[in-house]
């Protein structure tokens, strides 16, 4: 109190948060954090002076089956529908796979017997979705699941034309391609990639990082991407480098989190505007990777961040202009594009649509 230089409680609730402001009303807002190794909710309370905390906005506790969407998404991964309409979408500290239309925003909670991470629509039949986690491989069908692999663990997953599915094992660090039950080879040796730069070779004698994302274009080229920095196109039995590489060595690199990551050893990195040669430019920890009917592909890397590569070879980071502002995107993890170029990208509690304007 300024007249009286006292000071006096506001309230007695328990406020871990050092981010807040008052309210026209004297009301305290605040924002609360609240993890556990199963979930992430975040939240805004609502204050009054010697009154009690009210949800503001957000979520309290983890989201459960068969309740409403939240006031925000924790997107992890992302799939569009064939038709375009609809886009799918992984909470892994939820446990839950929801769907959006895109014509309304309306999302639905879809039905799950794992805690998802990776996950790729089919083309046929719609609304069939084949997604993956540490453990299990399962598919998506008219609301049940079904599970098609365990003991695998893959971080990544992508569907063929043919209704089969490309998985990443990191038990043998091979790309396998699964059809009605059969899984084949489909790259990789079985051997830690070795931090030699190839241009082009046999899929088969390549040896592989640790695979975060897979991505089936149009014209059935499978796209791979690296943790260590590295982009691969396979089609017909030959890998091509597509972006990164790793400068013929590795760098450490530990995260927020205490992890320690692997990575190529590049360091320069594509500014805004600036192109570089894609081969010859550093792409960072790479989480994604999207390729779009014009044949430019998108990465989703922790940085330098949110990348696209041209027809020509090209690299560059891009930004974004969103509700007025321009801002770097640092994307979650998954990317998706549609039919026109519109980029889908998780960043932070919330999915962006982004219009490229080049």
């Amino acid at each position: 109190d300024p007249a009286t230089g006292t000071i006096v409680e506001w309230t007695n609730d328990s406020i871990s948060s050092s981010v807040f402001c008052m309210g026209p009303s004297d009301e305290l807002f605040w924002y609360n954090a609240a993890q556990s190794s199963s979930y992430e909710a975040e939240s805004i309370y609502k204050t009054p002076m010697n009154g009690a905390s009210t949800l503001a906005a957000g979520k309290s506790s983890k989201t459960t089956a068969g309740a409403a969407a939240g006031d925000f998404v924790h997107a992890y991964d992302l799939a569009l529908s064939a038709d375009g309409t609809r886009i799918y979408f992984t909470e892994n500290a939820e446990g839950t796979v929801r769907n959006v239309l895109l014509s309304s925003g309306a999302i639905t909670l879809m039905e799950t017997a794992s805690s998802p991470t990776a996950i790729c629509a089919l083309a046929d039949p719609p609304g069939a979705l084949y997604c993956t986690n540490d453990a299990i491989i399962q598919r998506l069908d008219s609301g049940s699941a079904t599970s098609l692999q365990t003991g695998q663990s893959s971080a990544a997953i992508a569907s063929g034309p043919d209704g089969s599915y490309y998985w990443f094992s990191s038990y043998d660090k091979r790309i396998y391609k699964t059809k009605s039950s059969t899984a084949s080879v489909f790259a990789g040796n079985g051997e830690d990639l070795d931090f030699d730069d190839f241009d082009s070779m046999n899929a088969l004698s390549l040896g592989l990082g640790s695979v975060n994302g897979l991505y089936m274009s149009s014209d059935e080229t499978l796209y791979v991407s690296e943790e260590q920095g590295r982009v691969i196109a396979v089609k017909d039995g030959v890998a091509t480098r597509v972006a990164g590489g790793t400068g013929g060595s590795s760098t450490s690199y530990t995260s927020g989190d205490g992890s320690i990551y692997t990575y190529g050893s590049f360091d320069n990195f594509p500014e805004e505007g600036e192109f570089g040669d894609a081969l010859n430019t550093g792409t960072g920890k790479v989480y994604d990777v999207a390729v779009g009917s014009d044949g430019i592909v998108y990465i989703a890397s922790e940085w330098p961040g949110f990348l696209r590569v041209t027809t020509e070879g090209l690299l560059d980071r891009l930004r974004v202009d969103l509700d007025g502002q321009t801002a770097d995107a640092q994307p979650r993890h998954g990317v998706a594009v549609d039919g026109d170029g519109r980029v889908y990208l998780p960043v932070g509690y919330q999915i962006l649509r982004l219009t490229p304007r080049l």
